[in-house]
């Protein structure tokens, strides 16, 4: 899906990218945040997303939900009225 007016990304508050979003069977939001907590491959302790997924899909409680998303600003597009 390509967010083209960028409503979604501002609905879900969308500050980085990435910034994941994470929806359930029902479109619940199940998880927000960062990918890993590091950007380094070799620095990373914990896979945030991936945890989150493996919890959503084996029907366990998704252990962090909100994590701190970092990455580049998003870049909002103006608006013409």
């Amino acid at each position: 899906m390509i967010d083209e007016t960028q409503a979604t990304a501002a609905a879900y508050g969308a500050r980085v990218t990435p910034h994941i979003f994470l929806l359930d069977a029902e479109g619940k939001l199940a998880y927000r945040g960062r990918i890993d907590d590091s950007l380094d491959l070799l620095k990373v302790k914990k896979a945030d997303f991936r945890a989150a997924l493996n919890a959503l899909v084996t029907g366990k409680k998704v252990p962090d939900t909100d994590t701190k998303a970092f990455g580049c600003g998003v870049k909002w597009s103006k608006k013409s009225d």
